[in-house]
């Protein structure tokens, strides 16, 4: 059998279905499923070895993922309800439910930090004769990985060997720009220095890509200052063109909000409960809000986001402040078809995170037509297309008198949606394989 032409790594889309990775994953797989020359293939960590995945399966990940698991197929959809549970459960009963949230998120930390070890800490045997799918690629190959789960030192060996190239991706530099938004890598018994593990990843991404997609300028900035300050050649990079991750469908209202056909007009903000999303900038607005107007003349403030790194001060906020019952909800594990309709349903959006390495709740925000508040840091101006409000993300007055002028100015968000709908600029699934595609070919044209 000849070397495959391109050999698409889906090990993060089929052990992580549940996050944005995994969806951009999934959006590239879907359009190239068909293409002469593809094989797909995953890293298995026990063995340090690439297996290869057939497109079969392939298909039925994606069909799972929609909701629609062929009988039989190990698919996404069992880690999705098992989390819905939990989620259902932590509503019921808090206590036991956070536990449960907590011990799953150390679970996962452990498991992600062994992942990701520096090569001093791992077993560095290769993988023996024969039973590595890399035995098979060839010069004419490209490996191509967009998700965090593939062995960069590992391929750079086998690159070594088998003379195929690569594609690999940096979606975000966070870890290393602004670490105090991060999981602190210095958690682990083993790393002594702060940061050492996710540099370690970084350079070893850099130093294995022939080219590099990056989601944002302003992570293209972040990898070139990391290179350089690394002593690393930077590779050729290209964007990765995000579009909207809520998949197509009817939009649902979310049973978590009041009862009744509708509540009073509301704002959305989406994003994992985290300091970096920057929440406690909204609760300070609707706190100031409440104090000063009637319980009537406040909007509803609906926040769509699951409990993330060290969520609790901002969940307990969010959860038990007294003057926001029944004016701030909280729906964690909300279906695409729901956040669908949250988008169609608010007022206008609200985004104020500190970084970003793009900013997927602002392009969903502006492909629903929605008005959208959003930070003037990182990558978030580019994902506004000019289409947005831009405001410091440390200046509270700021944000206030904007929310308040479009509170109080139903014209004022009407000029808005306007402009939206006239100059926005959807980027379609193809827009994001063809990018993909467009990187391999390129390196497939160098000698």
């Amino acid at each position: 059998m000849s070397a495959p032409r391109l050999v698409f790594d889906v090990t993060t889309m089929l052990d992580h279905p549940v996050s944005g990775i995994p969806r951009v994953m999934r959006t590239v797989a879907a359009e190239i499923l068909d293409r002469d020359g593809l094989a797909f293939c995953r890293f298995d960590l026990g063995a340090r070895r690439f297996t290869e995945v057939p497109a079969a399966q392939v298909r039925a990940a994606l069909a799972g993922a929609l909701g629609s698991a062929a009988p039989g197929v190990a698919g996404p959809v069992p880690a999705v309800g098992a989390r819905r549970g939990l989620d259902r459960l932590a509503a019921r009963r808090p206590a036991t439910g956070e536990a449960l949230l907590r011990a799953g998120y150390f679970a996962r930390r452990a498991w992600a930090e062994a992942r990701t070890l520096p090569r001093a800490w791992r077993d560095d045997r290769p993988p023996r004769p024969g039973e590595c799918f890399s035995d098979a690629w060839g010069p004419d190959t490209v490996y191509c990985s967009l998700g965090l789960d593939h062995n960069a030192a590992l391929v750079s060996e086998r690159r070594a060997v088998r003379g195929f190239r690569t594609v690999l991706a940096i979606y975000d530099l966070i870890p290393v720009v602004v670490p105090q938004f991060a999981v602190p890598d210095d958690d682990h018994p083993l790393a002594p220095d702060p940061n050492r593990v996710v540099r370690h990843h970084f350079t070893d991404v850099i130093a294995t890509a022939d080219h590099l997609l990056v989601i944002s300028e302003a992570t293209r900035r972040d990898v070139e200052a990391f290179s350089a300050a690394s002593g690393l050649r930077c590779p050729p990079t290209s964007w990765l063109p995000l579009g909207p991750a809520i998949g197509a469908g009817p939009a649902t209202r979310p049973p978590g909000l009041p009862a009744g056909a509708a509540i009073r007009p509301f704002v959305l903000t989406v994003g994992t409960i985290e300091i970096r999303k920057n929440h406690h900038l909204l609760f300070d607005v609707w706190e100031q809000m409440l104090a000063a107007r009637p319980r009537a003349e406040v909007p509803e403030l609906v926040v769509v986001g699951r409990r993330g790194w060290r969520f609790e001060e901002t969940y307990a906020r969010l959860t038990r402040t007294p003057a926001f019952a029944g004016v701030v909800h909280h729906l964690e594990g909300a279906t695409d078809a729901e956040l669908a309709w949250c988008y169609e349903h608010a007022a206008f959006t609200c985004f104020p995170s500190f970084a970003e390495g793009w900013g997927l709740p602002v392009s969903e925000s502006l492909a629903f037509g929605t008005p959208c508040l959003s930070s003037d840091t990182t990558s978030l101006p580019e994902a506004g297309q000019g289409l947005t409000d831009l405001l410091d993300p440390y200046d509270t007055a700021a944000w206030r008198t904007r929310i308040l002028e479009l509170v109080d100015d139903p014209a004022a968000r009407a000029s808005r949606a306007a402009a939206i709908a006239a100059r926005y600029r959807p980027t379609a699934p193809s827009d994001t394989a063809a990018a993909v595609l467009a990187a391999v070919d390129a390196i497939q044209e160098v000698p």
